[in-house]
């Protein structure tokens, strides 16, 4: 009789030993690093969000354009971390109802620390929570959103609005002249990572700090991209441009691994430069106007 019990209760150690064994299998067969770890973030800069326009009859402004707007605004705030993301073209995701204008903003995790490979079967749509009522909840709580994005850390959005002074003057063609960084980059940072997303109407595209077009929905026009190509002039709702701009940090970039994470001491911001041509009669091309955001 005893030793039925000594038998049992080693068919019971033995079976505690082999259920623990296989938990720590479990668990590192799972064991994945995010492009960053959950509980690391790279520093991107929003102290100074600035725009300025060289030509006297384009104005930007941060809130609502006026007689009284000028050639440059600025945002001010505090520094903000992002986790790592993605913006890619799905046309899926407006026929669903999941993404924005042939969008979609996603993450992933690594197969690594010490490399920006991602491990296959984790790339997934970014996920808001709804919070508040009406539209902007619907979109923070949909997957693969900007407002999502944005709620979740992955993305810095900033809004500037574009318009004509004089309301006589008609701009039109209103596109992206070139892009810059605030701060210099040094050799392993992550400035090579850096993207913005600018959206205007229907129309957007992902250029990093190079001005290098990454992605877009945008058919090129004598080599370039156009956002608004519909005349505008004058000041106020009913006239001004609204442009959205998004910061990000791109996870498929080389630089983006968990173990880079001592080079994440320099915060940067870009600047974006928008011109746009003046269609009234006698009027010049190429008017210029710049928007900075981190």
């Amino acid at each position: 009789m005893e030793n039925t019990k000594t038998v049992k209760a080693l068919k019971k150690q033995l079976v505690a030993a082999i259920a623990m064994v296989l938990v720590a299998a479990i668990a590192l067969g799972s064991s994945t690093y995010a492009w960053f770890v959950s509980n690391n973030t790279v520093k991107a800069t929003t102290t100074t969000i600035a725009a300025q326009s060289n030509a006297a009859f384009m104005v930007i402004d941060k809130t609502l354009t006026s007689e009284s707007s000028g050639t440059e605004d600025a945002y001010t705030g505090a520094n903000t971390a992002l986790y790592p993301a993605k913006v890619d073209v799905s046309t899926a995701a407006v026929t669903s109802g999941s993404g924005e204008k042939g969008y979609v903003w996603q993450s992933a995790f690594a197969a690594t620390g010490d490399k920006s490979d991602m491990k296959s079967g984790t790339l997934f749509d970014i996920q808001g929570t709804a919070s508040g009522s009406g539209e902007s909840a619907v979109a923070a709580a949909a997957t693969g959103t900007a407002a999502a994005a944005v709620q979740s850390g992955f993305a810095i959005q900033q809004t500037f609005y574009i318009g004509e002074k004089t309301g006589t003057t008609e701009l039109a063609n209103l596109r992206v002249s070139d892009i810059e960084m605030t701060e210099t980059s040094t050799t392993d940072d992550l400035t090579s990572a850096m993207r913005v997303l600018i959206v205007c109407g229907n129309n957007w595209i992902v250029y990093d700090k190079d001005m290098t077009m990454k992605k877009t929905n945008i058919k090129v026009t004598d080599g370039k991209y156009i956002l608004k190509t519909e005349g505008f002039k004058g000041v106020g709702t009913a006239n001004q441009v609204t442009v959205d701009m998004y910061v990000y940090y791109d996870g498929d970039d080389s630089k983006v691994f968990t173990t880079n994470l001592d080079k994440l001491a320099t915060a940067h911001g870009l600047t974006v430069s928008f011109t746009a041509d003046n269609m009234a009669a006698g009027g010049s091309t190429g008017s210029t106007g710049t928007a900075t955001t981190p």
